[in-house]
């Protein structure tokens, strides 16, 4: 795996795995082949935490964020990237539309605007909404993975990140 490349899973695969045992065991067949690569995103915390109360909060925060935190392996969105965000949105909602538009929807174009800033591969199953987000932006810079089959988590991930980089590379400057 080349040096530098980093992760972040989408909300929706941590729900996944919480629900089903196939996909717990893709997810965690890919955070075991690319622990030191995953990055958790402030976005996916709140989308997380929003959803549970009591002892299965305390859960969530003793498996899944606290680890991030303790090896600060975290990405926050910047006010540049919330500035974004809000001009992606302008461009993929017309006016009249706001009132059908779900927090998810706004939530999953932070998560990707902000996974785009700090350079990482988002990690998701939300081909629609990384799509209409892809066509504003003008590259595709977040990379469908499907975990629904475990074992072809950890062997598509590679040929996946590989042509995302290439066109991240392509659509952002360099630092």
């Amino acid at each position: 795996m080349p040096a530098g490349r980093r992760y972040v899973v989408d909300t929706n695969l941590y729900i996944d795995a919480l629900r089903t045992e196939r996909d717990r065991l893709a997810l965690g067949a890919f955070l075991t082949a690319y622990a030191p690569f995953v990055h958790l995103s402030a976005v996916v915390v709140q989308e997380l935490r929003a959803g549970v109360r009591g002892r299965a909060a305390a859960r969530l925060e003793a498996a899944i964020v606290a680890p991030f935190e303790r090896r600060d392996r975290l990405v926050t969105p910047s006010y540049a990237t919330w500035k974004e965000t809000g001009r992606v949105l302008s461009e993929l909602v017309a006016p009249a539309m706001w009132a059908a538009v779900t927090r998810s929807f706004v939530n999953d174009v932070l998560l990707a605007m902000s996974c785009r800033e700090a350079g990482v591969v988002l990690v998701t199953r939300n081909v629609v909404d990384c799509a209409r987000g892809n066509a504003v932006v003008g590259c595709d810079c977040t990379p469908v993975l499907d975990c629904t089959i475990p074992t072809a988590c950890v062997a598509a991930v590679p040929a996946i990140a590989d042509a995302a980089v290439a066109r991240r590379n392509e659509c952002m400057p360099s630092r």
